[in-house]
C-alpha cells in the first residue's frame, strides 16, 4: 500500500480514491474498455448513416452520464462541501 508514513490515517482515503477513479473509468467507458468501443461505434454508426441530430444527442447524454458519475464519484470520497450542507440545513 502506498501512502505517508507519517500520515497513517490519509492510506484508506488515498487507496479509495485509486480504486473509485479506476471504477469510474471503468464504468463510464473510457479508452481502455470495452464500453468506449462500442460506444464510439454506436457515434460513428449515427454519424455514418447521416443521423446527425440523434448521434449528437447521444453524444451530450454519454457526457452528462460521465459527468454525473464523476459528481457521485467525489461526493461519496470527499464529502459535500461546508456550504452546501449549509444551505441544505438552512433551507430545511
Amino acid at each position: 500500500m502506498i501512502c505517508c508514513s507519517h500520515r497513517r490515517w490519509m492510506c484508506f482515503p488515498l487507496t479509495l480514491m485509486r480504486l473509485g477513479g479506476v471504477s469510474l473509468g471503468a464504468l463510464s467507458g473510457l479508452p481502455p474498455s470495452p464500453l468506449f468501443f462500442s460506444e464510439l461505434l454506436i457515434l460513428a454508426g449515427g454519424f455514418a448513416s447521416g443521423q446527425y441530430l440523434v448521434a449528437a444527442a447521444t453524444a451530450l447524454l454519454l457526457g452528462l452520464g460521465f459527468v454525473g458519475l464523476a459528481h457521485q464519484l467525489i461526493e461519496a470520497l470527499l464529502g459535500r462541501s461546508h456550504r452546501v450542507a449549509a444551505l441544505t440545513r438552512e433551507a430545511a
